[in-house]
C-alpha cells in the first residue's frame, strides 16, 4: 500500500519594514536644525509614520490609499505647510522629487498643524520613486484583504 501525502496549507506572511530619510538640500539651515536621526518616513508591518523632528504623523496601512512620485518645486516653496480644508501636509526640504501618500481617510496633523486633519502628505525622502511603489504595493495588498 502507498500513502500518498498531500502538503499542508500554510498561510503566507508578508512582512516589510522602510525606513527613508528626508533628503535636504545643501544650505537649508532650518531643515537641518529641526530634523533629527529619527525623521523621515518609517513603515512597518501595521503602520506608516512622517516624522519631521519631535512632530509625528501616524498613518495606519489600511489608511494608505496610493502614493506618487511628486515633482520638484522651487526653493522658495521649501518648508513645511499645511493646506486649508485638509488637503495636504507637505515637508519639503528639497527642491527635487517628492512622495505623495494619499489616505482613505484624513489623517491628523502635528505640531503647530496640530488639529488640522490631511487626507494627503507629502515628504522629500530619498529613493521617491521606489517608496511611492512600495506605498502603492502595500496600499493594494491590504485593500486585497479586506
Amino acid at each position: 500500500m502507498t500513502t500518498i501525502r498531500t502538503p499542508r496549507r500554510i498561510g503566507t506572511v508578508v512582512r516589510y519594514r522602510l525606513r527613508a530619510g528626508f533628503t535636504v538640500d545643501r544650505g537649508l539651515s532650518w531643515a537641518r536644525m529641526v530634523l533629527d536621526e529619527d525623521s523621515g518616513l518609517e513603515l512597518d508591518g501595521e503602520s506608516l509614520r512622517v516624522r519631521v523632528g519631535h512632530w509625528h504623523v501616524p498613518i495606519c496601512l489600511s489608511n494608505v490609499a496610493g502614493a506618487e512620485v511628486t515633482e520638484g518645486c522651487l526653493p522658495s516653496e521649501r518648508g513645511v505647510t499645511a493646506f486649508p480644508e485638509g488637503h495636504g501636509l507637505i515637508a519639503r526640504t528639497t527642491t527635487g522629487p517628492g512622495v505623495r501618500i494619499r489616505c482613505r481617510e484624513p489623517v491628523p496633523g502635528a505640531g503647530p498643524f496640530d488639529g488640522l486633519w490631511h487626507s494627503m502628505v507629502t515628504v522629500t525622502v530619498g529613493e521617491p520613486a521606489l517608496v511611492a511603489d512600495l506605498l502603492t504595493r502595500v496600499a493594494g495588498g491590504h485593500r486585497a484583504l479586506a
